[in-house]
Formats: C-alpha cells, structure tokens, sequence
C-alpha cells in the first residue's frame, strides 16, 4: 500500500501486507505537514517496524534542501531490518541523487527516541546522534564527533 500522510487508514490492512511505502515522509506533500501530523507519522512507522513490517520512506524533494530534516526523521524511527529511506528529487524514482549525507551510517540505535526539555526529538547511536526539530524544520546529524545540520 502507498500512502502520501499519516492517517490511519491502512492500519486495518497492515496484519495481511508484508509493508508499507510512504511517499510523503515527514514533510506531507508539499511541504505542509504540521508538527503534530509529523510526529504521528513516526509513531505510525514505529507501530508499523514494530509489527515486523517493512516501511520505505520516500521524501518528495525538489532539492537537496529536505534532505538533513528528513534523514534525521527516519534515523528518528530506524529499525536494522525493515525500514528504508528514498529521496527522490522531483518524483524521478528513477534517478538516485548522490548526496554524501546519504551515506551517513551511525551504527545500532541505542534505545528509541525520545523528546529532550527543549521539545526537539533526540536518538542516540553507537556511533553519534540525531536531534529533530519538527517545528523549523532542522535537524543535526553528528556522526563520530562530525556535526551535519540544516
């Protein structure tokens, strides 16, 4: 099943389908997602990883300007075995950008994410840490003492 926000609609179909693919991950189409909508789209992804079902998460982007934010988002929800990440400038799924932040590896998740004082989402890695602020849009990305932001 494709799905473009995170509504629950195919949540009653999840038990019969090996997965999901999101096309709007964490920014809504175009650009208009809420911080509430992005945060229930996490945890949508997370109950969906956490049934044992595939979830590939796919950015809409004109540019590479989405990029930190919605990485960060799915390094957010990353599970080992199931879940994916697409970006995909101006809906060519045929053509694969090649940005250098999306060889960006931080090792195994430390435990889940979590919401700091600040009201920005943190996930902590072997290797480095996430930090996401849905409200502006920005993430950092430090990976071995290498900072990455928007």
């Amino acid at each position: 099943i494709v799905d473009s926000s995170p509504s629950r609609g195919w949540d009653g179909y999840l038990a019969y389908l090996d997965g999901v693919m999101v096309e709007a991950f964490a920014t809504g189409w175009n650009n208009r997602v809420s911080p509430d909508e992005w945060e229930r789209g996490l945890a949508q992804a997370e109950d969906t990883l956490r049934q044992g079902k595939g979830y590939l998460a796919v950015v809409q982007a004109r540019d590479e300007s989405l990029l930190p934010f919605t990485l960060a988002s799915y390094f957010l929800i990353a599970d080992d075995r199931y879940a994916f990440f697409r970006y995909a400038e101006r809906g060519d799924y045929a053509r694969f950008p090649d940005y250098p932040l999306l060889d960006t590896y931080l090792g195994v998740p430390k435990g889940p994410r979590y919401r700091q004082s600040d009201g920005h989402w943190r996930r902590d890695f072997d290797h480095g840490y996430v930090v996401v602020d849905p409200v502006t849009r920005t993430a950092q990305i430090v990976v071995e003492g290498k900072e990455g932001t928007d």
